[in-house]
């Protein structure tokens, strides 16, 4: 969290270099970083709530 603190609002719009010849600002590379991450957490939610009645449906086949 110290870097964090230590940007300043005139850093904000400076670019990052990404891959190639792609770049993000200060600013928004943390707020892709969340929305990456949340993307993911939903996907490991779908998977955990397909598999769940996978199994309880295993559980009452006859």
């Amino acid at each position: 969290m110290d870097i964090v603190e230590r940007v300043t609002a005139e850093r904000l719009d400076e670019r990052l270099v990404g891959e190639g010849t792609t770049t993000y600002s200060i600013y928004a590379t943390p707020h892709g970083i969340i929305e990456h991450d949340l993307y993911h957490a939903g996907q490991i939610a779908i998977l955990k709530r397909a598999s769940a009645r996978a199994v309880s449906s295993r559980m009452f086949a006859v």
